[in-house]
């Protein structure tokens, strides 16, 4: 193998553990946060009046975690956006949020 293609082997694998820690992360956050009792899965679909971008899905989250006093700081509140952005609502999605 090839030194470049092996640097970018490395690179997909870095890519892809970080985002598997990261959505795992996320999902504790979400769970410990109980979101499930005034949410159900049907309440995660895309209903373009609502959310129908990233933007507005994190806006969002950030009124739940706000309301719920969940304590999360904007990083948790990136993450868990991108988590039920993965797993439910399939939309475009930015990068990992910039620090």
């Amino acid at each position: 193998m090839s030194l470049p293609i092996f640097q970018v082997t490395l690179l997909l694998l870095i890519s892809t553990l970080l985002n598997a820690t990261e959505h795992h992360n996320a999902k504790e956050l979400f769970a410990q946060a109980k979101c499930m009792r005034c949410h159900n899965t049907n309440d995660f679909q895309v209903r373009k009046e609502k959310v129908n971008d990233f933007t507005k899905l994190n806006k969002s989250v950030q009124a739940c975690a706000t309301n719920t006093h969940a304590g999360w700081f904007e990083e948790d509140i990136y993450g868990v956006s991108r988590y039920l952005n993965h797993k439910y609502y399939k939309l475009p999605q930015p990068p990992a949020m910039e620090e």
